[in-house]
Parts: structure tokens; C-alpha cells; sequence
């Protein structure tokens, strides 16, 4: 696939869309290239629009890709250069890129390369499905992406070494930003990266100025340029994420130490973490549904190792150009570092109740959770706290986590999703008690992945306690397969009713044995059967 940004459209049919096209595109084209950055191309396919959601909670593409400021795709396309001009210092970077993700690949083994390539240069290419939702289980995710922890570690690193070597505060200052900005450029320049590197400008200024870093002040010094150069941003979950954590940091967390004492480091790193929870959570499960509440702990074990993983790993990849068995011996702490960071991550999961799904929350219960952990902080940092200021606070913040939990659901409510070519019918009654009657495509890939469990976890349901299947061609049975075949994380079924045939496909008996393997109790439906559930009778 190629970037194109600086576009212009021709030869295409009237069309709306087309017409408010933004000033990037992505062409897909299976010919090899050998396109630098800075060319100029002309490019033909079939234009591609996003295609905007049609489930509660499927994944918004268009604004995806709005913040992106792409407004269309070009497939099945064919590119020509029509000039050579090179953007020196990009492409300069990307070669570099090239060459360290090479290094790297080199001296570790396929997966340890993965995940470095993914922690030290923001390439996430190599990384299968089960081991980013590994981490991600885990809470660490991220660890993949590049922000205050690369940008302000090394850039400080670098500062001080250079203060060391005699140079002055400016040049010092000058040396230091040059290096960071080219690592935020050379790994993609995500906006949580860009915002730690003006967060890092701001502190650079201070240091040469003799002035005292204030890190609330940068951060809204980032956010602010930032959203003045894409407004889209401020809809993004990794923008808000990235925002909210340092938020939790620089305003949550030292009141969190201040009640409670500091002192101790591991005390101190367990309120940051906390600090740094509490202000995400609302986001998270405005975009993801779910939460892992041992996320906090889980990041204790993580974070002290992660310091260590990136410098080692980065000077695991400058010795692995120069000098292969180098590379390798520096590397091996990384590997053993990945290697904890993976039984961590695979223990959680053992925990009972290690992922809490509680479904995207109303706008009413985020403005009241904001206000309530808004009422915590003021308690907290009163300078004369009363006797139950305390007690007080915690009871606030409790009201307003149970909030983001509270959903306001009718009497009894019935969805047919969008599953393209197929059938997939979702009902709650107000009990609580779910059904789903059948969940299939045979025109939407993968449509349990990406529509039918999506909507159940935007309902904050990870129990169906009736599943039907009323028979097995591909568009009623395909996405049932893949919540079946889901042993870890995935939607848990209480009863899987199938009719009672007296001639039974392979795919029939294929679905009954998943079925015993995850120990879901089979029903066999004749006519006149009942389900009971309370009032409601099937």
C-alpha cells in the first residue's frame, strides 16, 4: 500500500463523497514499487468510501480515518511515478526504520522481533491478533505505542549526556530536540508521540531558560497545537487515552500521594497507576466496552522493566549492525523481559473476573462519573480536611464508578443487527436474560469479529444465556462459530439450542463438538417446546 498525501481527483463520477475528499488517500496495489518519499504519482483504481457503522458499536472507520484526513481509498489500483523528486530527510528516516527493524529481526527470534519492532519503532506490522489482545487483556497494550515514556526518557538521556560532555544549555537543548524530533518523525509521528515531544520542547525551554517544568501547563500546550492542526483528534480513543493518562499524572496522582503518604516507591508507583486509571476509565469504556481492573497491578510489573527494555533494545540494534553476536548479547535482556511481560499478561487471564465488560456508557453517567471524581480531587486537596473528608471522597468516587456501570434499558428490547447477507437477532428482556437467534454472514468476513461481538460488548454483555441456531448455512451459522471457538476471552454461551434433526451435516456435528468442549449444555428444540425466562415465554 502507498501514502499519498497533496492529491488532486480526476476522471471519477459526481459524487458527493468524492467531492469532500480530504488531502490524503491510501492506494492498494498488488505491483511491486519502488516509490521513494517525496515522488510524485499518478495513481487508477476503484474508489473505495469508508464505510460508516450500521451496529451499535462497530468500529467507526470513517472517522478513523478522517483524523488521518483520508477520505477515500483507492483498491485494485495501479501506480505510475511521474516524478522523482525525494523528500531527503523522510526518506532518509524510513531507511534507517528499514534498517533497524532489520537489525532487529536478525539478532532475536520472530516474535521477540515483533514486539521490539513494535516498542522501539511503532511498526505493529509483524505483531499476530493473539498476542496484541494478549497485552491488551493484560492492560499494557500501551507499551506498542511510542510516547512520553520513549520521547522523555531518551530525550532527557540525551540532554544530560550532552550537559555532561561540556556542551551548553542551548546547544545542549538544540542537539537534544533535533534527535527527538527525528525518532518522532522516523516512527510515524502518532499524536501521542507528537504530543510528548512538545511536552519535551516545553520542558527543553525551561531548562534553558532556568525556569521550573510544569507538566500541566505542557500538556495543555500539546493538546492545544495539536487540536488546532486536526480537530478530528479530539474524537480518537488513542488521543484521549494518551491526553487522559497524563492527565491522571500530572492532577490525579499527587493528591493520591499526598493523603496517603509517600515515601515508599512501590506505594508511590501503585498511586500513579491508580491515578492514571481513574482518569481513563470512562474512556476506555466508551471505546471498548471493557476494562481489565488488574491492569493497575498488572503495569507495577510491567513499567520498572520498561526503561530497561527500550535502552537495551536500541543499543541491541546499533550492535546489531556493527556487529551481529553483539546484538544478541545485548539483547537477551529484552527477550527475558518480553518473556515476563507474557506470563503476566497469560495469568491475568486465570484471575476470575479479570476482564469486567460493562458496555459503552450513557453521556449522562460519564458527566456525572467527571463530576464526582471532580468532587473527589477537591476533597483530597483541600488544605484543612475535615474528619470525613475521607470517607467522603471515597464514597464519591464509588457513586461515580458505579455510574459508568448503570445502564437504562426499556422493558424489552429486540436488535437486528447488520450482518450483511445473513441473519443475526439479538433480544434482552428485563430481567436480564439475552438471546441471540443465529449469527451469519456470507458477505461480511469474520462478522462475529467485527459486528456481532462488538454490539455485545457495547451492551456490556459477555453471557448469552440462550444462543439458537435454526440451521446451518453459512449466513445464520458462521459468526456462532467463531463465539464458540473463542476459549479465552470471548463471549460465554449458557445454553446452545440446535434443532432436532434426524439427518445431521458435518458442519452440525463440527458446531455440537465445540459446543462440549467448552462444556456449553446442548438443547435439542421439537416443536412445542418452552423456554421460560421470567415473564417472557419463547
Amino acid at each position: 500500500l502507498i501514502y499519498l498525501k497533496n492529491i488532486s481527483v480526476s476522471h471519477y463520477k459526481k459524487s458527493k463523497a468524492l467531492s469532500e475528499y480530504y488531502s490524503k488517500t491510501i492506494v492498494y496495489t498488488t505491483e511491486e514499487n519502488t516509490f521513494q518519499i517525496g515522488n510524485v504519482v499518478q495513481a487508477q483504481g476503484k474508489c473505495t468510501i469508508p464505510e460508516a457503522p450500521t451496529n451499535p458499536g462497530q468500529f467507526d472507520m470513517p472517522a478513523y480515518y478522517r483524523a488521518q484526513g483520508i477520505g477515500f481509498t483507492l483498491q485494485r489500483a495501479t501506480a505510475l511515478l511521474t516524478d522523482d523528486h525525494v523528500h531527503l530527510l523522510l526518506q532518509t528516516l524510513h531507511e534507517i526504520r528499514g534498517r533497524l527493524a532489520e537489525s532487529i529481526r536478525s539478532i532475536a527470534n520472530e516474535q521477540d522481533a515483533a514486539l521490539m519492532c513494535a516498542v522501539l519503532l511503532g511498526d505493529r506490522t509483524g505483531l499476530d491478533e493473539e498476542t496484541l489482545s494478549l497485552y491488551r487483556d493484560g492492560g499494557i497494550s500501551h507499551i506498542f505505542s511510542i510516547s512520553g515514556l520513549h520521547i522523555s526518557m531518551l530525550g532527557m538521556l540525551l540532554f544530560g549526556l550532552f550537559r555532561k560532555a561540556g556542551m551548553k544549555y542551548g546547544v545542549s537543548a538544540l542537539a537534544s530536540m533535533s534527535v527527538m524530533l527525528s525518532y518522532c518523525l522516523m516512527t510515524g509521528a502518532s499524536s501521542s508521540a507528537v504530543r510528548a515531544f512538545l511536552m519535551y520542547l516545553v520542558y527543553l525551554g525551561a531548562q534553558a531558560a532556568g525556569r521550573t517544568y510544569d507538566m500541566k501547563n505542557g500538556l495543555a500546550l500539546a493538546v492545544l497545537c495539536l487540536l488546532m492542526g486536526n480537530g478530528e483528534l479530539l474524537s480518537q480513543g488513542g488521543f484521549q487515552l494518551s491526553v487522559l493518562a497524563v492527565f491522571g499524572i500530572a492532577w490525579i496522582s499527587p493528591l493520591l500521594q499526598r493523603v496517603c503518604g509517600g515515601g515508599r516507591k512501590r506505594r508511590e508507583a501503585f498511586l500513579v497507576s491508580l491515578g492514571v486509571q481513574l482518569a481513563i476509565l470512562p474512556c476506555l469504556l466508551y471505546h471498548f466496552f471493557e476494562f481489565p481492573p488488574f491492569g493497575i497491578v498488572l503495569n507495577l510489573l510491567v513499567l520498572p522493566f520498561m526503561s530497561l527494555a527500550v535502552m537495551m533494545g536500541l543499543a541491541a540494534c546499533l550492535g546489531g549492525l556493527l556487529f551481529a553476536p553483539a546484538g544478541v548479547l545485548l539483547f537477551a535482556p529484552c527477550h527475558y523481559i518480553l518473556a515476563w511481560y507474557e506470563v503476566l499478561c497469560a495469568r491475568s487471564r486465570e484471575i476470575p473476573g479479570w476482564m469486567q465488560t460493562w458496555g459503552r456508557p450513557q453521556t449522562a453517567s460519564i458527566l456525572l462519573y467527571v463530576v464526582c471524581l471532580a468532587g473527589f480531587c477537591w476533597l483530597l486537596g483541600r488544605k484543612r480536611r475535615a474528619a470525613l473528608a475521607g470517607p467522603g471522597a471515597v464514597l464519591l468516587l464509588a457513586a461515580g464508578v458505579w455510574m459508568l456501570s448503570f445502564h437504562y434499558r426499556e422493558a424489552f428490547e429486540i436488535t437486528f443487527l447488520d450482518v450483511g447477507q445473513g441473519d443475526g437477532i439479538f433480544w434482552e428482556t428485563d430481567g436480564g436474560t439475552a438471546f441471540l437467534c443465529d449469527g451469519g454472514s456470507s458477505s461480511v468476513t469474520e462478522v462475529g469479529k467485527y459486528r456481532i461481538i462488538p454490539f455485545l460488548k457495547y451492551r456490556g454483555r459477555n453471557v448469552l444465556d440462550y444462543v439458537f441456531i435454526t440451521h446451518m448455512d453459512e449466513d445464520h451459522v458462521n459468526g456462532i462459530e467463531e463465539l464458540l471457538g473463542q476459549e479465552i476471552g470471548g463471549i460465554d454461551i449458557g445454553h446452545l439450542v440446535l434443532p432436532d434433526l434426524e439427518t445431521r451435516d458435518e458442519r452440525f456435528g463440527k458446531i455440537e463438538k465445540m459446543a462440549q468442549r467448552r462444556g456449553i449444555p446442548l438443547i435439542y428444540l421439537r416443536r412445542g417446546m418452552v423456554i421460560q425466562a421470567g415473564d417472557l415465554s419463547v
